[in-house]
């Protein structure tokens, strides 16, 4: 396994509210050329240049003329961009291309070291629906339109132990992301009886989530809640009065939903869940925050 060089030494920063990390449109390859040449691309096996590496192709482009071109079915192709971040917030996004009659696959791993584990997978099925998994469990779908490019993003909160997927902008859900950003892998694989292949250009990965300028100020969503830990119930507070508070598994699964619209002076939410660990996410005016909460009985 190469090792994962730091972000500070390879990239470049930005005016405007996010650092750029990384980018990679795969212009600086000829085509052909494999992936594992760039210092934080590597394959599941640190094996460059064979099977499991991808090469770079000029059969279609989002910008420019290469991109990066992932198929099979269950392999062999199979690389992983090093990512190793494990405090913060983050967007990592790229473009993807899926050609009539075919499907796509990635992940996102735990840590740099393949295998560790999996925060979720996304698999791109040959009906066109998206189905993201975490955990074997289900947490998130949608869909997305084959012969055409289109921008997956993820805003990837480390601090609080969130994920928000956005397709082309717009927001799909989030879920529980427990663990550090270790990699993405993509797999050459499809879904079912349909292979897969996938074209990827544009790679991006920011430090802190773009914010859009409006005209008016917009007070902060906030969340605090207690006790935590918690027996039987706890109060929740927010810098705004209405708002849907929501308590979920690790595994993302909705255990409780309330609308409240008392939060400003504290609403009481009465708790009937076994001991554990949850979040509780409000979800107010197109907005939404998380925090941990602890149930010991």
């Amino acid at each position: 396994m190469k090792k994962l060089l730091l972000f500070a030494g390879l990239f470049t920063s930005i005016a405007g509210t996010a650092q750029v990390l990384y980018q990679e449109g795969f212009e600086g390859f000829a085509p052909g050329a494999y992936v594992s040449d760039s210092p934080i691309w590597d394959t599941w096996t640190s094996n460059p240049g064979s099977a499991e590496d991808a090469q770079v192709s000029n059969a279609y482009a989002h910008n420019g003329s290469n991109s990066l071109h992932i198929y099979g079915n269950q392999g062999p192709m199979d690389v992983i961009m090093l990512v190793g971040l494990d405090a913060g917030t983050y967007e990592y996004s790229f473009y993807a291309y899926i050609p009539s009659g075919f499907a796509g696959y990635y992940n996102v791993q735990e840590s740099p070291t393949p295998g560790v584990g999996w925060a979720f997978e996304c698999f791109f099925n040959g009906d066109g629906t998206m189905t993201f998994i975490k955990d074997q469990a289900t947490v998130l779908g949608g869909s997305f339109v084959f012969d055409q490019w289109f921008q997956m993003k993820h805003r990837v909160d480390l601090d609080n132990d969130t994920v928000e997927i956005l397709y082309n902008g717009s927001s799909l859900g989030s879920f529980v992301f427990d663990s550090a950003f270790g990699a993405v892998n993509f797999f050459g694989t499809g879904s079912g009886n349909v292979a897969g292949s996938m074209y990827v250009d544009d790679v991006t990965i920011e430090e802190g989530f773009t914010t859009v300028a409006v005209k008016e100020p917009v007070r902060a969503l906030t969340l605090n809640f207690g006790p935590n830990p918690a027996t039987d119930f706890i109060t929740v507070y927010s810098s705004v009065n209405n708002g849907k508070v929501r308590i979920l598994g690790l595994n993302g699964q909705l255990m409780m939903e309330r609308q409240l619209s008392g939060l400003s002076r504290g609403e009481r939410m009465n708790l009937n869940l076994p001991g554990g660990i949850y979040f509780v996410e409000l979800i107010a005016g197109g907005s939404r925050t998380m925090q941990r909460l602890v149930i010991n009985h």
